[in-house]
C-alpha cells in the first residue's frame, strides 16, 4: 500500500483495521466561538430548526436521533481530509460493538517522556512478537500505540492482556489504554495505571 494505491484499496485497508460499529460514527467539530474541539455523533437532524435542541439536549438523549452510517464515501472524506463540499472532515470510530467486544485498542502516552515510554513499550511488544503501531497524537505532545486483532476480544481479556505487555520486561506503563466512547453509545472502557518509577 502506498500513495499511488487506488482509493478503494485504501478504504478496504481502513475498514479491515478500524472495524467498529457501522450504524453510527463520531465526527470532529471545532467551536468558532470558543475554539473547543471534540467529537459528536454524525446525525442527519443536526442543527435542523425545530428538531435539534443541542446543547440543551445531548445527542444520546435526543428523541430525534437520525445517526448516519459509515459508508465508503464517508471513509473517503476522512482519508482526504474534506467532504464533498470541500469542508474539513475528520471522522472517528466507535470501536466497542454492542456485545462489548472490540477489534482494536490504543495505549496512550504523554508528558515529557512519552517518546521514551512509547519506545520501550513498542520494544516489549516486538520482543514478544506482538504487532503494534505508533502514532503521534494530533497535538504533537504524545503518542498512541495501536493494537489490531483478527477476532473480537472481550472486556476482561483486554485489561489483562495490555497489563501483561505494559509491565514486562521494561516495567513501563502507558497513562491509559482506551477505547474512545462518546455519550451512552458504548460502555466506557478506560484502564489507567500510575507511572512506574
Amino acid at each position: 500500500m502506498n500513495q499511488r494505491s487506488p482509493a478503494q484499496a485504501k478504504i478496504a485497508l481502513f475498514r479491515s483495521l478500524f472495524h467498529g460499529r457501522e450504524d453510527v460514527y463520531p465526527q470532529r467539530f471545532e467551536s468558532r466561538k470558543t475554539g473547543r474541539a471534540g467529537y459528536s455523533p454524525a446525525c442527519g437532524n443536526e442543527w435542523v430548526r425545530g428538531i435539534c435542541e443541542k446543547p440543551r439536549i445531548t445527542c444520546s438523549e435526543c428523541p430525534h436521533q437520525r445517526f448516519l452510517r459509515i459508508t465508503d464515501e464517508i471513509i473517503r472524506w476522512h482519508l482526504s481530509g474534506h467532504d464533498d463540499k470541500g469542508r474539513e472532515f475528520v471522522m472517528g470510530i466507535y470501536p466497542m460493538l454492542r456485545d462489548e467486544t472490540c477489534f482494536f485498542l490504543a495505549a496512550d502516552f504523554d508528558k515529557a517522556t512519552w517518546r521514551q515510554d512509547a519506545g520501550a513499550f513498542l520494544e516489549a511488544c516486538q520482543q514478544m512478537n506482538v504487532p503494534a503501531a505508533l502514532e503521534r497524537s494530533r497535538s504533537g505532545n504524545g503518542g498512541h500505540v495501536w493494537f489490531f486483532f483478527n477476532e473480537a476480544v472481550p472486556p476482561h481479556w483486554r485489561a489483562s492482556w495490555v497489563h501483561t505487555y505494559s509491565r514486562k520486561p521494561w516495567n513501563v506503563a502507558p497513562k491509559s489504554v482506551w477505547i474512545r466512547t462518546i455519550g451512552s453509545f458504548q460502555i466506557k472502557t478506560h484502564y489507567r495505571w500510575a507511572r512506574s518509577s
